[in-house]
């Protein structure tokens, strides 16, 4: 299908392009010998191999790993594309943690090197959400279905072996959101992870100001720094005088 869909567009879109495919099982995959790539993209496959395998996140790791070794260009970076469930995502994590004990480096979405904190309790979990314009087709499918689809969810990595990482190109003290908004009764709050773990990020409403008012418009996925927090431990309390800048 995708052969017949990247000749089908080159007819609307002539160019100097080609596509050759390989239809093979993922744990079989055989690509030829000495060939790198700078982009390598896993979508929706990984968390469908090995389904069966008491040690499903390591037996992944490993084929990963030596995907990676063989194939991967030493700039290059592998983007991992996973369903947005509470499994596949845990299961994500996991090899996220082998593979950086076998030296690969996260470049995002995590801003910080340690194992994750998410996986310390088992309700956790991390995804990601854009904003979605969904093609004509889509909408006709999510109309017959009684469906609404403005957003997409997604797990995802991106993996790196020469040690650049996206917290490289921020703020020190940076974080980034990992749910949605979590309005109360008087206050604001946000789950957020960084160098410091996973942490609640929280501002009363009697609290707002100009300087912090881009805590407003944060939302899964956002880049965020703080400047003049309380720490309150698991928590910390965005005050009145508190700088808030979002990427």
């Amino acid at each position: 299908l995708a052969q017949e869909f990247f000749v089908e567009a080159l007819k609307s879109a002539p160019g100097r392009a080609g596509m050759s495919t390989i239809h093979s099982p993922l744990e079989q995959l055989r690509l030829p010998q000495g060939k790198r790539y700078d982009i390598i993209i896993l979508s929706n496959s990984l968390n469908e191999i090995v389904r069966e395998s008491e040690n499903r996140a390591g037996d992944r790791a490993t084929m990963l790993k030596e995907l990676l070794t063989a194939h991967m260009a030493k700039d290059g970076c592998c983007i991992i594309i996973e369903p947005a469930l509470r499994e596949t995502s845990r299961e994500l994590l996991q090899v996220r943690d082998l593979m950086m004990q076998d030296g690969f480096g996260i470049y995002s979405p995590c801003l910080c090197a340690a194992p994750c904190p998410a996986l310390e309790h088992p309700k956790d979990w991390c995804h990601e959400e854009i904003p979605w314009d969904p093609p004509k087709v889509i909408q006709e499918l999510d109309h017959l279905m009684g469906l609404k689809k403005d957003s997409l969810k997604f797990s995802y990595l991106v993996i790196r072996q020469d040690g650049h990482r996206l917290s490289d190109l921020l703020p020190d003290g940076s974080w980034r959101v990992v749910s949605e908004p979590l309005p109360s009764k008087g206050k604001l709050e946000f789950y957020v992870c960084g160098q410091g773990g996973r942490k609640i990020a929280m501002r009363l409403d009697r609290d707002r100001s100009a300087g912090n008012a881009a805590f407003d418009t944060l939302g899964r996925g956002s880049l965020v720094a703080f400047e003049e927090t309380r720490d309150q431990g698991e928590r910390f309390r965005v005050l009145k005088e508190s700088a808030v800048r979002s990427e």
